[in-house]
């Protein structure tokens, strides 16, 4: 069997079902990539993959209404009805040499094997056309899964845990949104859904006590800058947490099961994150900042332990401390080092 590469795959995926003399042959990525649709449209009918057919039963769905009410008035049948109706009318109503006579327009539709090899390569039209993971990227990723395996997941998961060994968190975060998303929409399962927008709460706030760091360097009001954006997880957890009143410490067991099945977390600071989310959601102020304070205490008291005993975190402007030796000393988060240790 002839096996298509990323590319007759992509033409194949766009253009079945399609009228012959309508391919998408301009779409920004076809023409910037070169591709020859025609040729490849060629090669896939060669192939097997696909064949055009202009029968009855297919064709006339690619007829506007108008046009089947022309056929239907020249051959004396009755006009009223919507499409699918008139379409029907004419199947039980003309013979093969009447369908002859109308030069139906001829359809691309996929073989067995087309429809096997399409099933088996959804995932291309999911990253296509514009996606932060390429179609090239997640076609090489495929070929080292089984074939039972949902591929899509496979991607995003693949993309996860290199983002995770590479501390790009905020990325990883947003491939574990986007999974939940397809769980939610295109795939649904309401328990992969969960877990990978649990994922997302950890590693979104693990990324940003990065940059949380980062700010301690150039802002004067860090608690201002804060921001623990969980959007996709608001929506998932507004029913449970708003309308359904569910206990908030038996969906935090569940949220920290769920990470642990990617990484092992800083229980306490996981939890802080959850919290900040569901004290967003309840509009608790009191709670967030309670929350807020909860985590710069952690780090503050990491950082004191290497200081001196008698050392003041001043909340001033310059989020400075004095030494005995009057040196000013800046206090900033440990982050990094806490951070590799906990990823």
């Amino acid at each position: 069997m002839y096996k298509l590469n990323v590319h007759e795959l992509l033409v194949l995926h766009l253009n079945v079902e399609r009228k012959v003399g309508d391919e998408i042959k301009h779409h920004g990525y076809i023409v910037e990539h070169r591709i020859n649709v025609m040729k490849i449209i060629d090669d896939l009918i060669n192939n097997n993959y696909i064949y055009k057919t202009n029968t009855p039963d297919f064709s006339l769905n690619y007829l506007k209404v108008v046009e089947l009410k022309d056929i239907l008035r020249n051959n004396k049948l009755k006009l009223s009805g919507n499409k699918a109706e008139l379409i029907d009318r004419l199947l039980n109503s003309l013979d093969d040499d009447s369908f002859n006579d109308l030069n139906l327009p001829f359809i691309y539709r996929a073989t067995d094997l087309g429809n096997r090899i399409l099933e088996e390569t959804e995932y291309i039209e999911h990253f296509y056309p514009y996606h932060s993971i390429s179609i090239v990227d997640a076609y090489n990723v495929v070929q080292d899964a089984d074939e039972d395996v949902d591929k899509i997941e496979f991607i995003y998961n693949f993309y996860i845990h290199l983002k995770i060994e590479s501390t790009e968190l905020d990325s990883a975060g947003h491939y574990a949104e986007r999974l939940s998303r397809y769980f939610s929409l295109e795939s649904p399962n309401e328990i992969k859904q969960r877990i990978y927008i649990n994922l997302s709460i950890y590693l979104i706030g693990m990324n940003e006590l990065f940059r949380y760091e980062r700010l301690a360097y150039f802002s004067n009001n860090i608690r201002e800058d804060y921001r623990f954006h969980f959007a996709e997880a608001k929506r998932f957890y507004e029913k449970p947490i708003l309308v359904d009143k569910v206990n908030k410490n038996d969906l935090i067991n569940v949220y920290l099961k769920d990470i642990k099945s990617f990484i092992e977390p800083n229980v306490f600071i996981a939890t802080k994150f959850i919290k900040i989310l569901f004290a967003k959601m309840e509009k608790s102020y009191e709670d967030l900042n309670k929350q807020y304070t909860d985590i710069e205490k952690h780090f503050n008291i990491e950082n004191i332990k290497e200081t001196e005993n008698d050392q003041k975190l001043i909340p001033h402007n310059n989020v400075e401390t004095k030494s005995k030796s009057g040196c000013l000393l800046l206090i900033l988060f440990p982050l990094l080092p806490l951070l590799n240790c906990l990823l």
